[in-house]
């Protein structure tokens, strides 16, 4: 019967990098004073007979720490060939038998490891954890003790980390079986402690892939459950009054136990909410303490106000009003900033009209704090650092004043006017010119960059981008007859890019995908 005493997992390991031998006292301070030599005189000659000295009081000292304190559950074999490679190195000080000690010493603290694991495993630290599970664990790490391989040491290190998990699952299962998760409706103790069985039982059935770790699930009923109790002992949100507090507590339940078709559903929608609420408190105080003094007051009260209505009446549209106002107060300075940046002449490289539909979007959506004209002014400021970033006179930056009037004249996220546009038809444009004026075939410019004749053919198609633009550096040193063709390569590449993940955003259907 394995007993229920534990240990830190830091457990002390052998020392056998110190150097506490009062013995060798002496000769530490002669090579601290040789060093001191060696440093101010830089002689060659100096430097290897400090070094080699040093590291022969290195070994000399890991030899002791390990004939001092033997691991247990560690072979002998790996205890003499250490002894005996720091004893090799002690009497013939060569680089070559310093490797071979410094790997036997590090060889030994792994095994260490391993044996220290094992030991606590006999000692039935882990009592929770099924048995076919703890003898698993101690076959796999006595096989590595004996044959250690780096592959069976990652596997060893999975093994160990299982071991714990379950004990963890072990331990809160039976926690929430005992009543100490307060409040929590029977069917959800009930399906949780189902799924903590079958992932504990996991060893005998088949298919265990498919069994998902409960820890999750288990954290998050507690933290419900420890919310619910300081509320309910006003030892949280202390601030309020007992008709909203008695409110939020009618509504509980509900709220943060929904009713979904599945267990996993059911966690994923509540632990959702619980940290939706608490950040919700925590952004709470920190406007109410003046941190986001740059934002304006009318926004701020629209958040307190957004919060105390959903304080009182927990419901998913109470809920999103609060998510859009923390979204908007959060971006604020980043809106704010930009607007002085282009005001200020910091983005007279981008194109005027881009610079005044920006500033118009901006305009409105001051004049009225809504969410829409708040993702209208932000998509356009990502529009506007994007042009920003082009460099040349190119037709990129037209396109994206086009989306960037459409998306102010329309409020339309979702359609893409450039969504026509084939991603990649520009970089293959110049490539295929630029190669066929070079007078290269496919396969000699696939020999030169020392690639596919099909990576080529791809890309020259439009069905393709080279993965980096170290690859198109390379494709412009072959091919580029001028700087200005050398740049038109790269810039075609960055703007097929930039199409290609414009179409993407807007096949999205959500909103956030927008924001920057």
């Amino acid at each position: 019967m394995r007993d229920s005493h534990t240990m830190n997992d830091d457990e002390k390991q052998p020392q056998l990098e110190s150097a506490n031998n009062l013995e060798s006292a002496d000769r530490w301070q002669g090579l601290g004073r040789a060093l001191d030599d060696y440093l101010s005189s830089r002689l060659h000659t100096d430097r290897d007979q400090v070094f080699t000295e040093y590291h022969v009081l290195e070994v000399t000292q890991w030899k002791g720490a390990l004939e001092k304190e033997t691991p247990r559950h560690i072979p002998d074999k790996w205890i003499k060939r250490a002894l005996n490679a720091f004893t090799v190195y002690i009497e013939d000080s060569t680089n070559e038998h310093f490797d071979t000690a410094n790997y036997l010493r590090l060889l030994i603290l792994e095994l260490f490891e391993i044996a220290h694991r094992k030991d606590r495993l006999v000692k039935g630290e882990f009592p929770l954890v099924p048995n076919i599970w703890v003898e698993k664990a101690i076959s796999t790490f006595d096989v590595w003790l004996e044959y250690p391989r780096n592959e069976r040491k990652q596997y060893a290190d999975s093994l160990w980390m299982f071991i714990r998990s379950l004990q963890d699952v072990a331990e809160r299962k039976a926690r929430l079986e005992a009543g100490e998760f307060i409040g929590t409706p029977t069917l959800w103790v009930q399906e949780v402690v189902a799924a903590c069985e079958a992932y504990l039982n996991q060893g005998t059935q088949k298919n265990n892939r498919r069994i998902l770790n409960p820890i999750h699930m288990l954290h998050t009923l507690e933290e419900i459950s420890k919310l619910k109790l300081s509320i309910s002992e006003r030892s949280f949100l202390t601030d309020i009054s007992e008709k909203s507090r008695q409110q939020l507590l009618s509504a509980f339940d509900s709220h943060f136990y929904p009713d979904n078709p599945t267990l996993h559903d059911k966690i994923k929608d509540a632990s959702g909410k619980l940290v939706e609420f608490l950040n919700a408190i925590k952004q709470r105080e920190l406007v109410r303490e003046g941190h986001y003094e740059d934002v304006p007051m009318e926004l701020r009260q629209t958040f307190l106000r957004a919060f105390d209505a959903y304080i009182e009446n927990l419901n998913e549209e109470n809920l999103a009003k609060v998510v859009d106002t923390l979204i908007q107060i959060d971006s604020y300075s980043e809106l704010a900033a930009t607007k002085v940046a282009v005001e200020t002449g910091q983005y007279e490289d981008v194109p005027v009209e881009l610079r005044q539909t920006f500033l118009l979007a901006f305009e409105n959506y001051v004049d009225k704090f809504t969410f829409t004209n708040f993702a209208i002014s932000s998509k356009i400021r990502k529009l506007l650092l994007l042009a920003s970033d082009l460099k040349g006179n190119s037709p990129r930056r037209l396109e994206l004043i086009k989306k960037a009037n459409y998306v102010i004249t329309t409020g339309d996220l979702d359609t893409n006017p450039l969504k026509d546009r084939e991603p990649v038809e520009s970089f293959a444009r110049t490539l295929l010119t630029l190669r066929t004026r070079k007078g290269v075939t496919q396969e000699e410019l696939a020999a030169r960059l020392e690639m596919s004749h099909s990576s080529i053919a791809l890309w020259e198609a439009g069905r393709g981008l080279p993965q980096s633009r170290e690859i198109v550096s390379r494709l412009a040193d072959v091919l580029g007859s001028s700087q200005e063709e050398t740049m038109q390569l790269f810039n075609d590449y960055i703007w097929d890019l930039e199409v290609e993940e414009l179409n993407r955003q807007t096949q999205s259907s959500n909103l956030e995908d927008y924001i920057l």
